[in-house]
């Protein structure tokens, strides 16, 4: 049975809802659609939205409401998009000083937040709401039109917010996500944290809509610290703290294209063009001359020396009582398990150029380090003995006319048994070292950047007289960037 207090206050919000679009309305342009400026409606019961800010230029309009939620008119298009009044948030802090982040979310640890509000002097100071409707902190957001995008720059939140998930989501049919060469989503329950760099390999996120049309939103200031959550099909970028604190601004612009995923490839193409952050394959090939190698070559990967099996591993493996025994025998510092000394890395080549028709590409050779694949980074030199001496090294290690050869290394791990641990190695914020994963080297630990490129320098002075053409330095890329709490060596 309906009751009459809350038929009351559904009548007096249709009836607000009512005079906010009629004023609305009397501010339209004439290319604006009909009811573009309709009010979208709170969850909150007897909360009507009213219109914030109104934005226009020749190729946006845009209105932003009390909520947070938006509509966006891209006049060259002639489509209309809408954003959300709710932002799903993390409770807590996203990285827990761990190696990797963990990408599945759960609806335990994520709350949906609403906002409230006030235009002062073109900037906005939100409040943002947690699912019981009560303030967790503030921030600010300007909203701008520059050319044909549309800007959001955030400054100023409040500490108190674990993480800031804002603008919010646009309504979207399709996802177009920057994961591996690209990534069509046209049905998704997913609740996930994807990171730059680590999961999204290019700063942007896009959507289409029903007519195939697209928006693109590329990540500017901030990216370093920031990713996106997804809940199904509706995404938005998440804004995290770095040592603690947040950076003092982010930025994210929003323009629109049509012609579907290839409009929107075309369209960031074109930003990274003006922003100098695209390189043809002439440029590159003309600043590295051995990449044209790689055009229709193949590529060889050598494992030469893998180390054995350690008894000290046997916290994280759960070694068997065979294997501990084994592991007892042979020592903590066994010799390595051989599979190609360098005379027959050389003979293997010889053989895949005359027989199976190794015309050109690329040499990838691992394990050549001191005590093997993984064992002794990042103070590898000398190679290791067992497999041949400096000078046969040195001759796989030259690239021929038709292909070149990389040398594996890694400046992201560091094991105990290393002279030069503990140095360098990222501090968590409960001042513990950070932990990566357990390899063949054993349990490897985690270097800041800074004291990576030291080590790096310090190895090349060797590794160069070795003449190979380039150095596959492992994992670099395929992570997100770390944070490190060591005071007078802090990293952010």
């Amino acid at each position: 049975m309906l009751k009459r207090r809350p038929f009351l206050k559904q009548i007096s919000a249709i009836g607000l809802g009512g005079m906010v679009a009629l004023k609305a309305q009397e501010a339209m342009s004439e290319n604006e659609p009909q009811g573009f400026n309709q009010v979208f409606f709170s969850n909150e019961e007897g909360y009507v939205p009213q219109l914030l800010q109104k934005l226009e230029n020749e190729y946006i309009i845009f209105s932003w409401m009390t909520d947070a939620s938006a509509t966006i008119y891209d006049k060259k298009n002639q489509s209309t998009w809408r954003m959300s009044s709710v932002a799903i948030q993390e409770e807590d802090e996203i990285e827990k000083n761990h190696v990797w982040i963990r990408q599945d979310r759960s609806i335990c640890e994520q709350f949906p937040s609403r906002f409230r509000g006030e235009l002062n002097d073109g900037i906005v100071v939100f409040s943002m709401l947690n699912a019981e409707m009560q303030s967790v902190g503030k921030f600010k957001c300007k909203a701008s039109l520059e050319n044909e995008h549309l800007v959001f720059s955030i400054t100023d939140i409040d500490n108190k917010i674990p993480n800031l998930t804002f603008p919010t989501p646009i309504e979207n049919e399709t996802l177009v996500l920057p994961i591996g060469a690209g990534k069509l989503i046209k049905k998704s329950n997913d609740r996930k944290y994807l990171a730059w760099v680590a999961h999204l390999n290019m700063r942007f996120v896009a959507g289409l809509n029903k007519e195939n049309k697209g928006y693109l939103a590329i990540v500017e200031d901030g990216f370093e610290d920031s990713g996106i959550i997804q809940l199904g099909m509706n995404v938005s970028p998440v804004w995290q703290k770095s040592l603690g604190k947040y950076r003092a601004s982010k930025t994210i612009k929003y323009s629109f294209t049509n012609g579907g995923y290839v409009g929107i490839a075309q369209k960031f193409r074109s930003y990274a063009i003006s922003k100098g952050m695209n390189k043809t394959l002439d440029e590159k090939i003309k600043e590295t001359p051995e990449l044209k190698k790689l055009i229709g070559g193949r590529q060889v990967t050598y494992y030469q020396a893998i180390p054995k099996q350690k008894f000290s591993t046997q916290e994280n493996k759960l070694l068997k009582h065979e294997q501990l025994e084994k592991a007892k025998l042979e020592g903590e510092n066994p010799p390595p398990n051989i599979s190609f000394t360098h005379e027959e890395v050389a003979q293997s080549l010889d053989t895949l150029k005359k027989e199976w028709g190794f015309k050109k590409g690329l040499v990838n050779i691992r394990g050549w380090i001191k005590g093997g694949y993984d064992a002794s980074h990042p103070d590898i030199w000398p190679p290791e003995p067992m497999l041949g001496t400096v000078e046969q090294l040195k001759k796989i290690s030259t690239s021929d006319a038709n292909y070149f050869s990389m040398l594996h290394d890694n400046y992201q791990d560091i094991y105990r048994h290393n002279p030069s641990f503990p140095k360098g190695i990222n501090i968590t914020a409960n001042g513990s070292l950070m932990r990566g994963g357990m390899w063949a080297g054993g349990q490897a630990y985690i270097l800041n950047s800074r004291d990576s490129v030291k080590y790096a320098i310090r190895n090349w002075e060797q590794i160069k007289t070795l003449n190979a053409a380039g150095i596959f330095v492992d994992t670099t890329s395929a992570v997100q960037l770390y944070q490190s709490y060591e005071q007078g060596n802090e990293a952010s």
